[in-house]
């Protein structure tokens, strides 16, 4: 797609533009939008600000590596299986990963692209939870086209201290195992929420996340399976066949 110019702004480009931001570049992806990572053969590798030698994540890595590097303060991506929330998380900025049909995609999309793809949404990046506020506010509303979209309607919150909160937590998944100095960091912030008055509860043992996961990955497959070639295909036909575990 390196020679892909496209002749008119995404909406949500726009909508950024008519408030003010000024849109000076394009930050780096995996190919097609693939991966935690953030390499491409046109423009090369893009490493974490914080440790060259590790992965800035993705797909939109170079997002939130231009906020964790101080170049920018506010960044647009997409996210179907993670590629704001990663990304954000691996370099430690914010991210927002917003509720299916509230900020529209049109013009955000490859050639020849007709429908938005299932499950996957655009969303923003930046370095703090108010910023990300501000970035939704200006980004969601319906469609120019369609207009059928939600609204962002939520009630004003009246909790003024963690007292008044209720926090769910999920440290442990035999499905999903995490070092030894991961499980620290999430326990000490368990400690502090609840030392601060918050009302924490683990959420239950027995949820099925195996079961979850395999949902998800089906409709995954399902949304992203027609932009794949078909040899790909080919593949995990094969794979399949051979170990259908």
């Amino acid at each position: 797609m390196k020679e892909n110019v496209t002749q008119t702004t995404a909406v949500s480009a726009q909508r950024m533009i008519d408030a003010g931001v000024t849109l000076f570049g394009k930050t780096n992806v995996p190919l097609m939008l693939a991966d935690w990572q953030s390499y491409n053969a046109v423009y090369g590798m893009t490493r974490n600000p914080w440790d060259l030698d590790r992965t800035p994540g993705g797909s939109s890595g170079g997002s939130a590596v231009a906020l964790a590097a101080g170049l920018t303060g506010i960044e647009a991506g997409s996210d179907i299986g993670s590629s704001i929330r990663n990304p954000a998380h691996y370099c430690g900025v914010f991210g927002h990963k917003p509720t299916y049909g509230l900020v529209t995609s049109r013009g955000q999309a490859l050639p020849g692209a007709v429908a938005p793809a299932d499950i996957s949404v655009v969303g923003p990046l930046a370095r703090s939870a108010k910023d990300l506020d501000v970035a939704l506010d200006i980004m969601a509303g319906p469609d120019p086209d369609d207009g059928g979209y939600f609204k962002v309607a939520l009630p004003k919150c009246d909790k003024t201290s963690l007292k008044q909160f209720r926090v769910a937590v999920k440290l442990t998944d035999r499905r999903a195992t995490s070092t030894t100095t991961y499980a620290d960091q999430l326990q000490g912030l368990v400690d502090k929420l609840a030392k601060a008055g918050a009302k924490v509860k683990e959420a239950e043992p027995d949820l099925d996340t195996a079961r979850l996961h395999d949902i998800y990955v089906r409709l995954l497959r399902a949304a992203t399976s027609s932009r794949m070639p078909d040899s790909d295909i080919e593949d995990w036909k094969q794979e399949l066949a051979s170990d259908p575990e």
